[in-house]
């Protein structure tokens, strides 16, 4: 069980990089923080998931994804706009994966 002050945390560390991100696409779009800033939570979430059920694979390719991603941002390869489409696409990947990771068991709609 979390404590409060580790959900405190965790809530204070959300926050920030939401605050980071949006200074970062606003006044540095081509940085490549903004793609740490702006994926990372939720691709540090996936990577220790996905490690930790044996899926190290998974977790190599997504570290891989966010190089490329803050490489081409920085090269201008890559429009700063795209980290709002695989943010998006991701929070949607990861909602997906969990809800299926559920249908071996009780899923999570019965549990709801």
């Amino acid at each position: 069980m979390a404590t409060p002050l580790k959900l405190a945390l965790i809530a204070l560390a959300l926050m920030l990089s939401a605050v980071g991100g949006h200074y970062l696409m606003t006044q540095a779009p081509n940085s490549p923080w903004a793609v740490v800033l702006l994926l990372g939570p939720m691709a540090v979430l996936t990577i220790l998931w996905m490690w930790r059920s044996g899926r190290r694979w998974v977790a190599a390719v997504v570290v891989a994804t966010l190089a490329g991603l803050a490489w081409g941002l920085q090269r201008g390869a890559l429009q700063p706009e795209t980290l709002y489409v695989a943010q998006h696409a991701g929070i949607h990947l990861a909602l997906a994966a969990w809800f299926a990771s559920t249908l071996r068991t009780t899923p999570l709609i019965v549990q709801v």
